[in-house]
């Protein structure tokens, strides 16, 4: 299993808690790495973390998002201000865009797009009424135990 790197602030943490030498044998690593971790070079300071693969995108899907873009926003996107886990329906269209785009479907694309939102609306309420049921719970639990 990889190590994860410490980053900057708790390196620092650790050795003004437990010194230079307890910190590198405690996230073993040699005492140059944390040099390099505390004072990166110039080279190292904007370098990606991460690498994200992306595919690129089908001209005939950007094609189709971008011309029923105005009805499929007209259609589904009715409620922009109530939230049900964060998200509001403006949210639910760009993110269903989003998934349909990166999967590549290049045949059915419209009704690809109305049945993911239909599936993210029915999804995101049912995991709001677990969460409401949840918190209810707790509330009700915490309440009996304050009386007691």
């Amino acid at each position: 299993m990889k190590k994860l790197r410490p980053d900057r602030e708790t390196l620092l943490q650790y050795i003004y808690d437990y010194g230079a030498d307890q910190t590198s044998k405690r996230f073993g690593i040699e005492p140059k790495d944390i040099e390099a971790i505390i004072n990166p070079s110039s080279e190292t300071i904007g370098e990606h973390r991460f690498n994200y693969t992306t595919k690129e995108v089908s001209a005939a899907v950007a094609d189709v998002i971008a011309k029923n873009y105005e009805r499929l926003r007209a259609k589904y996107v009715g409620n922009t201000t109530y939230l049900e886990l964060s998200q509001t329906d403006e949210d639910i269209f760009h993110n269903t865009l989003l998934k349909v785009i990166s999967e590549g479907i290049e045949d059915g694309i419209l009704d690809q797009i109305e049945y993911r939102i239909k599936m993210l609306r029915y999804q995101t309420k049912m995991d709001h009424k677990q969460l409401k049921k949840l918190f209810t719970n707790a509330i009700s639990k915490e309440a009996c135990q304050t009386e007691e």
